[in-house]
């Protein structure tokens, strides 16, 4: 991890690989912190949002993050 700059209570994880998954819970969002691989499984309640973001990426548009974090699984940001 290293921490972005001018804010050391934030850190970048650069994961080696990715597996999205669609979880049987609607609204389930679970996005561990790892440093190995990301693991993303959402339900369908998020799988608009998700593509959305993408398509807000090809647009060059973004800064924003999706995820329900109450639980303390992180967010998915969408950068440009």
């Amino acid at each position: 991890m290293r921490s972005v700059p001018r804010s050391p209570e934030w850190a970048i994880i650069v994961p080696t690989a990715w597996q999205l998954s669609v979880g049987s819970d609607v609204s389930e969002w679970r996005f561990p912190e790892t440093s190995e691989y990301a693991e993303l499984c959402v339900g369908a309640d998020w799988l608009s949002l998700l593509a959305d973001g993408v398509k807000d990426i090809r647009r060059g548009m973004g800064d924003y993050s999706i995820g329900d974090t109450d639980r303390g699984d992180l967010p998915l940001w969408f950068w440009w």
